[in-house]
């Protein structure tokens, strides 16, 4: 807007024509959260956490109008799952739309696309005649900053000279009631919203009796261009005249006519000045008295109450356009126009003022947010972002951040931080969001170009084209009742050079993992890697970790400086013979309590391999006789006394299975032994030929490579003497048994990913088992006997 100068250099015509055509009305952009009728931007909502939004938004075409294009320089209103658009054309009509809102579609045919265009069901609610207004009809009295105020039952909105309201979601019951401005002054101009009262006593006439009633209704209070202020209760009993009360810039410190309100009215239940029940509070632009002033009045009786000077100096360094705002003791806080920031008293008594971000020659039309323990604004021309504690305002520096062309912040408090939104209006287009803790502010403020952790998370939001309004923050639900906390803006320049509201949404909380190495030996350590997106919202992190048979394994994952996650597992023991396989299930949980998911997988190469069955081998006896031990006797038989040469073999096994390419490298006996029948003379038997008691008796072999060897006597026979030596007879048989332990090696091929493609390495592996090997002995005959006193042989006397 043009500063108060102008209207001492220009004819009154003139400059309001001027006034409206440079600035475009940007005076209150105001917008109501949720039935929340403060004008301080701030939404608390305890639930909003760890939100970071997509970079491009989806856009809400509004179609043309009898072939006019829409425009708007109003913040869009929600309630619930309802989005209120006020815009103006060039017919001179204005409209309220309403959309309903709902989450993303995120699959099929009409999945949304951030940057794209979106259907949702856009309708017009109500159409507003606003004519020209000025002496030459030189203003689109629609086209102001006037958005819906939905609360206490209400929807309120004021275009052109006009007062409008009506049941919510009963525009069928509309009623208007005109705003009475000062006398000469013919701008019918809004900007600004109407505030509705908690339900107060009205009072009006009974038609029928002449008697005066009184009632319980909230009221619309809401100031035009030309000087005007309206009190219009909501509510009239039947057959009961209602007379609204009038505040006029006339009425009190200037007898100037072009004196304007483009404030929106604060709320304010302590005020006693003019008053038992509360005060609405606003501001005036003194364009030609230059008694810029906050007025208290009261919508019941329209006493008010002028904050001009204090001890005798005024309060205000410039214009009152942006909306005041109320904490909740009461204490009023006020931005004029160039930036300087006001703390009075519930009464309107100054407190204190901060005039570090003021610059009186560039005007800077925006709203402050208050949140409970910081006033947040912006300063310097739009191009700084400022903040104080309540209880600090004017000392020391405010600046947090320099942008170009912000507009008001929207901030959102959740308990432990608060996030703040700015619309920009600057050559960009942009939108920039910035969650940040607020706990100890201004000290974190103050000290950050010390302290940068809360700028980690800073975004700048792309956008199609510029000029924007102000955002709406955490906003709508969807049918559901779910909340979607979208921003939500109007640009007049969107998709398709359409009038677009623009919603941005929250990116979907998504994480990705992996495992290294992905192909380990049993014992090794393996990472497991987690990257969530975004980015500085992620709360905690777990890994699940199972090959679905044996018991799993969970570890917590400890945060990285790159906002990674990570945490090491040791390979499990793999005794199946094959390589086994992990999947690793990793869950994110962000600030907020929303969780995400991702998979991953490592293999596990097989340990020692334990064959099934036994080992192959073979035992092979030969038997050599007493007289010449060159004299073998034929496979498989002996005679009792003869020589026996055990010679055991290890045949190679079969290569482990799930290994590529394995291959048996070597095969070593380290142990064997021979068990076999043995026989000694029965001394002290009875009867002159004893017979042999038998034993067994166990032999050492010597192991070479993959054989093994031993000789011993063969000393068993079951008959007494004489014993037939023809060599065909079976007199006995005899089976032997060896056993033995091996050490077997294999190698085996692993494939390996890397840049250049999957190359192959061998490996090796052995283990070590243990078999058995038979041997059946035929005893044919015998070389000689034993008796208790002596060893003859065939054919010796004794």
């Amino acid at each position: 807007m043009l500063n108060r100068k102008w209207f001492r250099l220009i004819s009154f015509l003139t400059l309001l024509f001027l006034f409206i055509a440079s600035s475009n009305v940007r005076a209150a952009d105001n917008y109501t959260h949720d039935a929340d009728i403060s004008r301080d931007n701030t939404v608390n909502d305890s639930s909003f956490n760890g939100l970071i939004y997509n970079s491009n938004p989806y856009y809400v075409e509004i179609s043309k109008w009898n072939g006019y294009q829409q425009y708007s320089y109003t913040t869009p209103v929600v309630v619930g799952n309802k989005l209120y658009q006020y815009t103006y054309d060039d017919s001179d009509y204005g409209h309220l739309w309403e959309v309903d809102l709902t989450k993303p579609v995120t699959t099929g045919q009409y999945a949304w696309t951030p940057g794209n265009g979106i259907t949702l069901n856009a309708k017009i609610v109500q159409n507003f005649y606003a004519p020209p207004s000025g002496p030459n009809g030189e203003v689109n009295s629609g086209a102001g900053v006037s958005g819906p105020t939905i609360t206490n039952g209400y929807l309120a909105i004021a275009v052109g000279e006009y007062l409008y309201w009506w049941p919510i979601d009963h525009p069928d019951q509309m009623q208007s009631s005109p705003i009475r401005g000062n006398s000469g002054n013919a701008i019918q101009q809004i900007a600004a919203s109407p505030l509705i009262t908690p339900a107060l006593t009205a009072s009006g006439t009974d038609l029928t009796s002449g008697q005066t009633v009184t009632w319980q209704t909230p009221f619309a209070v809401v100031g035009s261009w030309s000087g005007g202020v309206i009190s219009q209760p909501l509510y009239s009993p039947a057959n009961v005249l209602a007379i609204p009360n009038y505040y006029k810039t006339t009425d009190d410190s200037s007898n100037a006519t072009n004196d304007i309100v483009t404030s929106s009215p604060a709320w304010n239940l302590h005020t006693t000045a003019v008053g038992t029940q509360g005060a609405a509070v606003f501001g005036v632009d003194a364009a030609e008295s230059g008694k810029n002033r906050l007025i208290l009045m009261d919508p019941m009786t329209g006493n008010y109450k002028t904050c001009y000077s204090s001890s005798g100096s005024p309060i205000f360094y410039g214009p009152i356009d942006s909306s005041p705002a109320v904490a909740s003791d009461g204490r009023i806080y006020v931005p004029d126009q160039g930036a300087a920031i006001y703390q009075l008293s519930a009464n309107g008594d100054l407190l204190a003022d901060d005039i570090s971000a003021m610059d009186q020659s560039n005007p800077c039309i925006t709203n402050l947010a208050l949140d409970g323990e910081n006033i947040i604004w912006v300063g310097n021309g739009h191009s700084t972002l400022n903040a104080t504690t309540v209880d600090l305002i004017g000392q020391g520096d405010t600046q947090i951040s320099s942008f170009s062309g912000l507009d008001s912040p929207a901030v959102v408090r959740n308990g432990s931080t608060d996030t703040i939104f700015i619309a920009s209006t600057g050559t960009a287009g942009l939108l920039v969001t910035s969650p940040m803790s607020c706990d100890n502010l201004p000290v974190a403020f103050q000290q950050a170009d010390n302290q940068q952790t809360w700028k980690r998370t800073w975004q700048t939001l792309g956008a199609v084209s510029a000029p924007y309004t102000s955002v709406a923050a955490d906003v709508g639900t969807d049918p559901s009742g779910t909340d979607l906390h979208y921003l939500a803006a109007w640009t007049n320049y969107g998709l398709d050079t359409q009038g677009c509201i623009e919603l941005w949404a929250p990116a979907s909380y998504s994480v990705t993992a992996s495992a290294t190495p992905s192909i380990v030996d049993e014992g090794n350590p393996v990472t497991i890697v987690a990257t969530p997106y975004p980015t500085s919202v992620t709360k905690s992190m777990t890994a699940h970790i199972t090959d679905g048979k044996s018991t799993p394994v969970d570890i917590t994952l400890s945060q990285n400086p790159n906002d990674t996650w990570s945490g090491m597992v040791v390979a499990p023991n793999n005794t199946t013979g094959q390589q086994t396989t992990y999947t690793v299930t990793v869950t994110a949980t962000n600030n907020g309590g929303e969780t995400a998911q991702a998979t991953t997988s490592f293999s596990v190469n097989p340990g020692p391999w334990n064959p099934q069955g036994t080992i192959p081998a073979t035992l092979q006896i030969d038997a050599y006789g007493l007289q010449n031990l060159t004299d073998k006797l034929p496979d498989g038989t002996a005679k009792y006394g003869d020589y026996l040469v055990a010679t055991l073999k290890v045949n190679p096994p079969a290569p482990p299975s799930g290994y590529l390419n394995a291959t048996i490298t070597g095969v070593a006996i380290t142990k064997a032994s021979i068990t076999h029948k043995d026989g000694v003379p029965n001394v002290g038997g009875s009867g002159n030929d004893p017979l042999l008691k038998i034993t067994q008796s166990t032999t050492n072999m010597t192991p070479q490579g993959s054989t093994a060897t031993c000789q011993f006597r063969e000393s068993w026979a079951g008959y007494p003497p004489p014993i037939p030596d023809d060599g065909t007879v079976i007199m006995e048989s005899d089976d032997l048994y060896a056993q033995f332990n091996v050490h077997v090696t294999y190698e085996y091929q692993v494939p390996i990913p890397t840049k250049a493609g999957v190359i192959f390495i061998w490996q090796t592996g052995s283990y070590d088992a243990s078999g058995t090997a038979s041997y059946t002995l035929n005893i044919t005959g015998t070389e000689y006997y034993t008796y208790t006193t002596s060893v003859v042989q065939f054919g010796d006397s004794e």
